[in-house]
């Protein structure tokens, strides 16, 4: 499970190393309305919000929109590998450590859920997000004439899938 965690952290700082830092803060009009940075900066607040959980509570509300990991590839790689070392140094055992979730769920009015979780559980469905946001991060990319490794923005199920692994 760990290994899988920073198997997607070493994709993003991998994708951060191919960029300028011009293509990283640049919005494609009309194909996309944010920068790579902001993808970027929203992946690292999510898995953020899992890595401060303070007294276990997991809070996806918290935001950092135009901070230096936005606007500055270096910064992000800096986070990036600061959760890569807080997630090597994580045990199996924490990963069944049960967590508090907080998430708004409503676009028309200000709604949050609160809910139980585990940290394992909060940390697949931070690297499904991240990954998910990768396959934008990959458009961006072949908008801008860069080229990434055909594995990036892939979901595992689908990898799985293409190796003859899954058939359904």
């Amino acid at each position: 499970m760990i290994a899988s965690q920073l198997e997607i952290i070493a994709q993003g700082k991998q994708y951060l190393l191919k960029l300028t830092d011009a293509q990283y803060v640049k919005i494609v009009k009309p194909l996309f309305n944010s920068s790579a940075g902001a993808h970027m900066r929203h992946i690292i607040d999510h898995y953020m919000a899992v890595m401060d959980a303070n007294e276990a509570v997991v809070n996806y509300n918290v935001r950092h929109r135009f901070c230096d990991a936005e606007k500055h590839r270096g910064k992000a790689l800096e986070q990036l590998t600061e959760i890569e070392t807080w997630l090597a140094e994580l045990s199996e055992e924490q990963l069944n450590h049960p967590v508090s979730v907080i998430s708004e769920i409503s676009i028309s009015s200000q709604q949050d859920f609160a809910g139980n979780s585990t940290l394992g559980r909060e940390l697949v469905f931070v690297s499904s997000h991240a990954v998910h946001h990768y396959f934008t991060l990959k458009l961006i990319a072949k908008s801008q004439g860069i080229q990434l490794d055909e594995s990036f923005g892939l979901a595992p199920a689908t990898a799985s899938f293409q190796r003859g692994e899954l058939t359904g």
